[in-house]
């Protein structure tokens, strides 16, 4: 079985992740690294992979009170009944300090 090479770890989290241009429904952090994340939607969805998103990611931990506006790219998505999963690369945003420090 092969093994996946990843740019850095992925640490399990739970969180509300926002964005206006994907969905009016909140989607679920499933996980998070200092390069991306994977949200779980429970709509199907129509993603641009061409496209940028903003997703305003509300994280788990109590000592996170303001949420992370982060810049993303589509990676990849997979479709299920009724649901979208979809992994995120991040790029340079206004609170990419902060998500290093939250990591």
């Amino acid at each position: 079985m092969a093994k996946i090479q990843r740019q850095s770890d992925r640490f399990n989290d739970f969180g509300r992740v926002e964005s206006s241009a994907l969905s009016q429904i909140p989607g679920v952090l499933v996980n998070i690294s200092k390069a991306g994340c994977k949200v779980h939607f429970p709509i199907s969805l129509t993603v641009d992979m061409d496209a940028d998103y903003t997703l305003k990611i509300r994280p788990s931990r109590k000592n996170e009170t303001a949420p992370f506006l982060l810049i993303c790219h589509p990676q990849w998505v997979k479709d299920e009944i009724g649901a979208t999963t979809i992994g995120f690369n991040f790029l340079r945003s206004p609170d990419t300090g902060r998500l290093q420090n939250y990591i």
